[in-house]
């Protein structure tokens, strides 16, 4: 799911603005916020595919947030949509946080859509990696690869053939929304790549997985969704 994050401390115009954006294209994962420092840590920790930033903002400049967003690997040239009061000569900085366009206030819904179509329509939902941000590195992990994901005490650690990688900021669930649609939540601690299945057993709820020897559990109230999914493999 494509996510979008408005960055607007007005919250009359943040709620004009995600009505806007859901009109141009459904089953949005939209995030508002009126602080710099929120949406820098969404941006952390999850692919963002568009960024609306108004320039002042509660904490600090809708500027300095870009900047920093820049320093993220994943987010090195995620478009950003700045809005601004006025024209001044502050918009020929934008080209040094490669800024994809900007809103001028007051702001029509034409310009708006105008605007942001092009981006979300030309933009991917790109579901072939996961990227974990354990600072000061960020880990991008082919979905491919990946075995399954646990949590335990709170703590989440995601499994390839090779290696296990913390993931820390976020709860299963949300991990969860990353990951493509060959996987499934199959107990409120696992989550499985479905094509790294080579054996099920209901009548014990577990399910085994290549490359790691104990089996995984399927929780009571996922066992019906599992056998729904699952059908034909044994």
């Amino acid at each position: 799911m494509k996510k979008v994050v408005i960055v607007e401390d007005n919250s009359i115009e943040a709620d004009v603005l995600e009505k806007l954006v859901s009109s141009i294209e459904e089953n949005l994962d939209i995030a508002k916020t009126g602080f710099a420092e929120e949406a820098f840590q969404i941006a952390e920790k999850e692919k963002v595919c568009l960024f609306i930033i108004d320039l002042q903002l509660n904490d600090y400049s809708g500027m300095e947030l870009a900047s920093k967003i820049r320093e993220l690997d994943a987010h090195k040239m995620t478009p950003v949509v700045f809005i601004t009061g006025n024209m001044s000569r502050e918009l020929f900085a934008f080209k040094t946080y490669h800024c994809y366009d900007y809103i001028i206030k007051p702001y029509n819904e034409e310009q708006v859509t105008r605007v942001l179509k092009t981006i979300l329509v030309n933009s991917k939902d790109d579901e072939s990696v996961l990227r974990i941000c354990t600072r000061p590195y960020t880990y991008t992990i082919k979905l491919v690869d990946i075995l399954y994901v646990e949590s335990i005490n709170r703590k989440i650690n995601v499994f390839t053939c090779k290696d296990s990688y913390p993931v820390k900021g976020k709860t299963l669930t949300e991990v969860y929304k990353e990951l493509g649609p060959d996987f499934l939540k199959v107990h409120n601690s696992f989550i499985i790549n479905t094509t790294k299945i080579f054996k099920t057993n209901y009548s014990k709820r577990e399910i085994f997985i290549e490359g790691k020897e104990k089996p995984i559990p399927i929780g009571k109230s996922q066992l019906s969704k599992a056998k729904e999914r699952l059908n034909g493999v044994s």
